[in-house]
């Protein structure tokens, strides 16, 4: 039981769950980082350079902030959420960014419009993605091999601008995805998508239109 008069003590983590590579120089303080994630100070415990790289205990959850065409963010390449503490990311917010090349979100549940477009990302896993746009999310990005979205439903209809035109893509594993929109796989690389089976007779009991597309250009289809 609390004695009168005493003050509950809030635990403060300090043990770091962040990591953004490349912006020492331009977020080289706790101040900064706060400044720069709409978050405030005392919502970071510890705080650390090494290298060209920031390290920080964030205790609370946020939004990404917009990246693309702001100075400070320009060097970024990498940034690891680990404990998942980004809730989400705006449409574009991360895009254009040349040398991001890793990103962890564990707990990002939807990718909006060009989000990714012009990075370098290689192997992409969110865990708890379950709606992705089919507007150039991955676009421009000829670095890109794996996608790993294991509990996606939905693709939204996409444009001229396909969710992965003009990428690497080796390999898409989305085997719980049951609705693809139009144009969605416009130029889609080829590939191996591994996908559910209800894609198969879900086009009035023909193939998925996009599935089918992407079948037309050489990809692999594995239904599970």
């Amino acid at each position: 039981m609390r004695r009168r008069g005493s003050r509950l003590r809030i635990s403060i983590n300090t043990i770091y769950n962040t990591f953004i590579g490349g912006v020492a120089t331009e977020i080289p303080t706790k101040a900064s980082l706060a400044t720069k994630l709409a978050i405030t100070e005392s919502d970071i415990g510890s705080f650390a350079i090494v290298g060209s790289d920031i390290e920080a205990a964030i205790n609370v959850n946020y939004p990404i902030p917009q990246m693309w065409n702001v100075s400070s963010w320009q060097n970024i390449n990498k940034y690891l959420d680990n404990n998942g503490k980004v809730t989400s990311i705006g449409n574009q917010y991360m895009r254009n960014l040349p040398y991001l090349s890793e990103v962890i979100f564990p707990e990002i549940t939807n990718i909006g419009q060009y989000t990714f477009r012009g990075t370098v990302l290689v192997d992409v896993f969110f865990p708890k993605v379950t709606s992705l746009a089919g507007v150039g999310v991955f676009m421009d990005n000829s670095s890109l091999r794996t996608v790993d979205l294991p509990e996606l439903l939905t693709i939204t209809s996409g444009t001229t601008d396909g969710t992965f035109r003009s990428t690497g893509l080796t390999s898409l594993n989305i085997p719980k995805c049951t609705s693809i929109g139009s144009m969605a796989f416009y130029l889609i690389p080829v590939c191996t998508i591994i996908c559910n089976i209800f894609l198969q007779t879900s086009n009035g009991g023909a193939e998925n239109a996009e599935i089918a597309y992407a079948r037309g250009r050489g990809c692999t289809i594995i239904y599970v």
